[in-house]
């Protein structure tokens, strides 16, 4: 048996820390760029901006309009997941603004949600962050959560967790961010979790 082309045998194994049954599978082998995946999550916060706030978008308006390979400082996503393995049909957006009269809070952060997957960036403005392009290296972690009430059904809520911080700002092509995705099984077999395996190099640098 192989997945993916690599034998059953090496992805297999038994996590002495925890006691669990590991079953890791390898993702695609699709690559991306990532810059180019910061602005699509950028345009979208973007048309989702009310129109008097437009005029504090000036400049990554700009940005977005022009097909250049020009990284901004911090192009840092935020990447959580909630329900691995059952992903429901959806998808949101959300923009959070600024309550603080605090210049070390980014001004506004766009949340989206697909299926089970949420990422978070920052929404850089003209001022209100200091010069464009903006330097706060604050990164974006907020703990979001779905609930989805279908008419008649129980509310069933998804909590996305901790984000794990990402480094988008580079445009070279590259493997997908999840490398091997986790299927963990506790000592009995009666409960399992699946985790997904973000691959080192796209980590964001840490904070000092």
């Amino acid at each position: 048996m192989s997945t993916n082309g690599t034998p059953f045998g090496e992805q297999i194994g038994f996590d002495n820390l925890t006691g669990e049954l590991v079953l890791r599978v390898p993702t695609g082998t699709e690559r991306f760029i990532p810059a180019l995946a910061y602005k699509a999550l950028s345009k979208m916060g973007f048309a989702l901006l009310p129109e008097e706030m437009l005029e504090e978008f000036t400049h990554l308006r700009q940005w977005l309009s022009k097909d250049d390979d020009r990284i901004l400082p911090h192009m840092i996503a935020g990447l959580s997941f909630a329900s691995i393995g059952n992903a429901p049909r959806l998808l949101s957006g959300a923009l959070l603004v600024r309550k603080l009269d605090d210049p070390n809070i980014p001004y506004m952060l766009f949340v989206m949600t697909i299926g089970s997957i949420c990422f978070q960036i920052v929404m850089k403005t003209d001022r209100l962050d200091g010069e464009w392009p903006s330097q706060i290296r604050t990164r974006p972690s907020i703990k979001w959560a779905n609930v989805l009430a279908p008419p008649g059904e129980t509310p069933i809520e998804l909590r996305y967790g901790d984000p794990t911080h990402i480094d988008l700002g580079r445009n070279s092509l590259e493997p997908r961010l999840i490398e091997t995705v986790d299927t963990r099984i506790k000592p009995g077999g009666k409960e399992a979790r699946m985790v997904m395996n973000i691959r080192q190099n796209s980590l964001a640098a840490t904070l000092l």
